[in-house]
């Protein structure tokens, strides 16, 4: 019973938000005699919730994408379907979370770096898809100091935000406050 549960740990916090506790070491199951039949049901148990953790939609997509759908307000309704000139009834959704293109995920308030080459930071402010469109709202920080092992550098705020598609975004980064209105990050591997 012991191995169920530790097999099974991840799908129990997913699907239920909490952790069951394993009675098996306190003397609460009986000693299994037969374990190749013990194994097989354990196996077949994690498998069927692989399988059914496989067949939720975009397991396998590698594309940027809203980690949920939300309907926005209607403030920013107005103000994305202003921008990319899109009638109001347009169907618009937003999450303050996305899925970034092919791995990883940044949500608001997360420094990401830009694909493109040099180190461009940006702070993550929202997200919204207009039909299969996806699109981040972020400020950008310009670099004004890069230490000599070029581990970490520091980033000052730069003015305004504007809608920049999410497929460009690399990654998320570590970060710190270092001064008002400056920011201290560890630059991530492909970016040195």
């Amino acid at each position: 019973m012991f191995v169920f549960f530790l097999l099974g740990l991840g799908f129990c916090f997913v699907c239920l938000g909490l952790l069951l506790i394993c009675f098996g070491t306190q003397g609460y199951c009986t000693n299994i005699n037969n374990t190749i039949a013990f194994e097989k049901s354990v196996m077949s148990e994690v498998i069927c919730h692989d399988v059914m953790a496989v067949q939720k939609p975009f397991v396998f997509s590698q594309n940027a994408r809203l980690s949920s759908a939300c309907k926005p307000t209607k403030m920013l309704q107005q103000l994305v379907a202003k921008h990319f000139d899109v009638e109001e009834q347009t169907e618009i959704t937003t999450c303050l979370e996305a899925k970034l293109s092919p791995v990883g995920s940044c949500q608001k308030g997360d420094f990401v770096f830009l694909k493109e080459t040099g180190l461009k930071l940006c702070q993550v402010w929202l997200h919204v898809a207009i039909g299969p469109d996806v699109y981040s709202m972020v400020s950008t920080w310009e670099l004004l100091e890069l230490d000599s092992t070029a581990c970490h550098g520091i980033f000052v705020q730069a003015e305004g935000a504007y809608f920049i598609e999410t497929s460009n975004l690399a990654c998320a980064v570590a970060h710190m406050p270092f001064k008002p209105k400056q920011v201290k990050v560890i630059i991530p591997m492909q970016k040195r």
